[in-house]
């Protein structure tokens, strides 16, 4: 993973501290939208409150109750979300065949 990748997506997510698919998952959308868009679009699917866009304790507590059975159908939930959202996006003409293209190889990577 290059350095710029690392310091600027990687641990603001806190991608080390995650069940790997999800953490991959995240880190997709981060790079897209941004990692506080990408976490604050987490906290909405787990209804954690307030939606803050930081990967604090209650995040990261919340994420590993979901996967507690094995993260690849929550990872995949954000990713098929994530699919969702690029579709409706204002620049889903010019943009959002790229971006379902690299979600869909995210996608593949999870078992």
């Amino acid at each position: 993973m290059s350095q710029i990748y690392k310091e600027e997506y990687w641990n603001l997510i806190k991608g080390s501290e995650l069940p790997k698919n999800v953490a991959n998952a995240i880190l997709s959308m981060a790079l897209t939208d941004g990692p506080q868009d990408a976490i604050r679009f987490v906290q909405k699917m787990l209804n954690i409150k307030p939606v803050s866009g930081v990967m604090g304790p209650l995040t990261k507590q919340a994420i590993w109750d979901k996967s507690k059975n094995g993260d690849a159908d929550f990872a995949k939930a954000i990713l098929n979300k994530q699919i969702d959202r690029y579709q409706q996006d204002e620049q889903a003409s010019t943009y959002g065949k790229g971006w379902t293209n690299r979600v869909e190889k995210v996608k593949g990577t999870i078992s």
